[in-house]
């Protein structure tokens, strides 16, 4: 597990790091009028490819476990593939007619129709490009799918700077790198699909409209996440100034770190738990996993807490350094996510995604109303404590459906283990404000320790796991004797 999540991080961390390098080339040759058009686009296919995508790699995941035979996997493979270029197809066509339309509407004008046109044209694209990768996924080939991932990542970024930098394109350039990108990429999963030694079958409508039954709910409720994630902007538009936005959104940027941790386990975990399950110890590990989880996203967030005010105070301007108090708040909010986003999986493994919707949709609902109710008031601290309170009660009610349709005896005991430990951190964090960088970095190393040592006095892992760790450390130091005998000999 910690393999393959350890390759899905990379796929995501060369990501990240490649729009880091690349920061400076961009800003050299894109004005902030281009990135606040790029901005709109991207924000207007987030929402259209919600839904017109159906989700059909997830869908996949999902009927592949209930597939008994390489013939049934062959026919879903052949019958998702050609699926997902029928819907490119209609996706295109949507947004080639609303293009204008869409212009208007985002940018007051129909100058940028043609930049829709090609950002319908990437995405639609890509769709057959996602059966590739969700092969890669149910099939556990984490490696393959970091060739899939960093392929297309090389040919984009190169395909942008040469663009900016040698034809001095200005925003469409990013838009064609992403087209001829979505090409490479559906051209090598297609490549890909056929190596691995599936048969092409012909064509089952009957099984794509399975997928589309599976995937279109997790679509919709993909939406109701758009509004939980960006709302908040159109409130505090009109009660905050420019200046606490700003400090907001690079707490926010710092706070959901978090997900670079959960986002690869969930790459691995959302195409593996069907198979999982299956196990005779399946529901042990469905269970202890959940508590792991927990464990480590918590941790991290106590990390983020303790080193939050040094990291500002040496990375950001002064001027910035008040967001410090707002990032714990923020990381915790999504601890609290991803748990309740683990135990909605349940409703996936008994089939049951328009649960999943509508969970996600009363937690969009609750989240809109504490925008609505407390922004006017507390401005970013108020979308902060909204965002958390909806988090909390997706928490809630994602448990309740989740358990309805399979109970799991989840480690509540130990996971409130977590929160008691991070009190400490917490308190200090609060009470005790050091001025000096060095003092800063003690304390920051101070409460990071703390949690760790009262999860121990709590008696967080139990006699299996304290026993599997003691043979860990006679390992490593039975190693490390031998290489030091050796060294002398």
């Amino acid at each position: 597990m910690l393999a393959s999540t350890g390759l899905y991080g990379i796929s995501l961390l060369l990501t990240r790091t490649a729009s880091f390098l690349l920061f400076p080339v961009y800003t050299r040759f894109l004005s902030p009028a281009d990135y606040g058009v790029l901005e709109l686009l991207d924000l207007t296919l987030y929402a259209f490819g919600t839904l017109l995508g159906m989700r059909i790699g997830d869908a996949l995941l999902y009927r592949w476990a209930a597939c008994s035979s390489d013939e049934d996997r062959s026919v879903l493979l052949s019958s998702a593939y050609w699926g997902a270029v029928l819907l490119g197809l209609v996706s295109l066509g949507c947004g080639w007619m609303l293009s204008g339309l869409l212009s208007r509407l985002v940018f007051g004008t129909t100058a940028y129709e043609g930049a829709f046109v090609l950002m319908f044209c990437a995405f639609s694209t890509s769709l057959p490009a996602e059966v590739g990768l969700a092969l890669a996924r149910a099939r556990d080939r984490s490696l393959h799918y970091l060739y899939l991932s960093a392929g297309r990542l090389l040919v984009n970024a190169s395909l942008n700077v040469f663009f900016l930098a040698a034809l001095r394109w200005k925003y469409e350039a990013m838009l064609w790198g992403n087209l001829i990108g979505a090409v490479v990429l559906s051209g090598a999963s297609l490549f890909y699909i056929v190596t691995q030694g599936y048969r092409w079958t012909a064509f089952r409508p009957g099984e794509l409209r399975r997928l589309l039954v599976y995937g279109a709910p997790l679509g919709v409720g993909g939406l109701g996440m758009l509004i939980i994630h960006y709302g908040d902007r159109f409130f505090l538009r009109q009660y905050a100034t420019l200046a606490d936005i700003g400090i907001y959104a690079l707490a926010y940027k710092l706070g959901m770190l978090v997900t670079n941790l959960q986002t690869p386990f969930d790459t691995y975990w959302r195409a593996q738990m069907f198979q999982i399950i299956k196990r005779p110890d399946g529901e042990r590990i469905y269970v202890r996993v959940c508590t792991y989880l927990a464990l480590v996203l918590m941790a991290f967030t106590v990390f983020l807490l303790a080193f939050s005010v040094p990291l500002l105070g040496v990375l950001a301007g002064r001027d910035f350094r008040s967001a410090a108090w707002l990032v714990p708040w923020i990381g915790f909010a999504y601890v609290v996510r991803a748990i309740a986003f683990y135990f909605r999986s349940a409703l996936l493994l008994a089939g049951a995604p328009q649960r999943d919707a509508a969970v996600v949709w009363s937690g969009a609902a609750v989240c809109l109303a504490g925008y609505a109710l407390l922004i006017p008031r507390y401005r970013v601290l108020g979308a902060v404590l909204a965002t958390l309170a909806s988090f909390v009660f997706t928490l809630c009610v994602s448990l309740w459906q989740a358990q309805q349709v399979r109970w799991f005896p989840f480690e509540f005991r130990r996971m409130g283990m977590l929160l008691v430990a991070a009190a400490p951190a917490a308190s200090a964090w609060w009470l005790v404000r050091p001025q000096g960088l060095a003092l800063q970095l003690l304390l920051g190393t101070a409460e990071f320790v703390s949690f760790f040592l009262v999860l121990h006095l709590l008696g967080f892992a139990d006699s299996e796991e304290k026993e599997r760790i003691a043979e860990i450390v006679r390992g490593w130091r039975g190693r490390l004797l031998s290489r030091q005998r050796a060294g002398t000999v």
